[in-house]
């Protein structure tokens, strides 16, 4: 645990400073990276580090940035994102003019991030009150610690059309392209590929998904090109907004203030999404999920608490994390992730692995380097992440060699 919650910084700054004239649009791709986990759920709802769903940390961001107003875009709209967002996320007060919205692709033509132009203007241009000043861009499909706060901050001060985050490490993967900026932050240029080497009196950066535009810009922006359908974010509205107004760089610094920067993982693909659930599982962990000074909210079921027990053999838990309402009983579970209910029986093994909902692992059984999916049941004496061929010939095997148990196989 690397806070103390009674210290007198344990709340995040965001439950201090709001920022009622920012409107918060959050948004993901179409989730085919990875498939099949996004099979039958949207990209935001699909679940990570236990207790969570990927939609949690951009929405706990907001929170603890002071953002109260909150508009999410979801591809694929289902019972399941909406009742987890109705449950965990009634924390706002529309008395005050705070709201959390959910949008989709039937509703508004932007459900995409990487078509998301227009709904950005429209939502900049259609938001009732004339007390909107920033429309604040996320792209909800990555796990991140960010204090959004200031970046709205950052981009006011500077009196910024367009302020866009962005990581020193221009070498390291660039989902979103890359930008150039002079040693004031000015962007000189945007890249939706790599340069080959950076430009004379420019820094090349990589942006993290999170831009920060003044309606004003957006405004004119529409004035010039409408908010027709097939607007694309990065192509489309950043560079034109860029050219005509003032557009700057911006590098978060930790929310924490652990001082070991900022936590950004992009989890667009079935390898990312194993490497960054088992970064949780670290001494110390890449990101700390238990700091209560940048809390991650989530909706909770009511469960018993986990519990490790031995029958014929010995149970052993080592370097992982567990739900509430597990039941370890003469299993052994190491560098793993388990979300709630998830029950290991006499002789079996989990290892490097991320085990879903209500997952059973049947008596003997192993399962190496694998992502198994909400009510899957694992018979006994099974090998999944043993035999590459005979998983290739039954599952999803990632580049990476991640095995993928979807729960539409329900017993396996």
């Amino acid at each position: 645990m690397s806070s103390d919650p009674e210290a007198p910084d344990a709340q995040p700054r965001g439950w201090r400073d709001l920022h009622p004239g920012a409107l918060a649009l959050v948004f993901a791709d179409a989730g085919a990276g990875l498939f099949p986990l996004t099979r039958e759920r949207d990209k935001l709802g699909v679940p990570f580090g236990g207790e969570y769903r990927m939609i949690d940390f951009a929405l706990s961001n907001c929170l603890n940035s002071g953002l109260r107003r909150v508009r999410v875009f979801v591809r694929r709209r289902s019972p399941e994102i909406d009742r987890h967002l109705r449950m965990g996320w009634r924390v706002l007060s529309g008395e005050l003019g705070e709201f959390l919205e959910v949008v989709s692709p039937g509703e508004d033509s932007g459900g995409d991030a990487y078509g998301a132009g227009a709904a950005v203007v429209s939502g900049a241009c259609a938001t009732p009150g004339h007390d909107l000043e920033t429309v604040c861009v996320l792209i909800g499909d990555q796990i991140c610690r960010m204090d959004y706060g200031e970046l709205l901050e950052a981009h006011a001060r500077r009196r910024a059309d367009l302020t866009v985050a962005c990581r020193r490490d221009a070498a390291g993967h660039a989902p979103f392209g890359t930008v150039e900026a002079d040693n004031d932050d000015r962007l000189k240029s945007i890249a939706r590929v790599r340069p080959s080497r950076e430009g004379e009196g420019g820094r090349v950066l990589v942006p993290v998904g999170a831009y920060a535009f003044a309606r004003p810009a957006l405004e004119r922006f529409a004035g010039e090109f409408g908010s027709r359908d097939g607007l694309d974010l990065f192509r489309d509205v950043v560079p034109a907004v860029a050219r005509r107004g003032r557009a700057f760089a911006w590098i978060p610094s930790d929310p924490s203030n652990r001082g070991d920067g900022f936590y950004w993982r992009d989890v667009r693909t079935i390898d990312a999404y194993h490497e960054a659930s088992i970064d949780l599982v670290g001494d110390p962990p890449a990101l700390d999920l238990y700091d209560a000074r940048w809390p991650v909210r989530t909706h909770r079921e009511q469960r018993a608490p986990t519990k490790i027990v031995s029958s014929s053999t010995s149970s052993e838990a080592e370097r992982s994390i567990m739900g509430a309402g597990c039941l370890i009983s003469g299993g052994r579970v190491e560098g793993s992730v388990l979300f709630p209910n998830v029950r290991l029986h006499d002789g079996s093994l989990v290892s490097d692995s991320v085990l879903m909902r209500d997952v059973t692992i049947g008596k003997g059984a192993t399962v190496r380097r694998a992502i198994v999916d909400e009510g899957v049941s694992i018979a006994p004496g099974e090998r999944i992440g043993v035999d590459p061929d005979l998983d290739r010939r039954r599952f999803t095997v990632s580049p990476g060699g991640v095995v993928v148990v979807p729960r539409v196989e329900q017993t396996v």
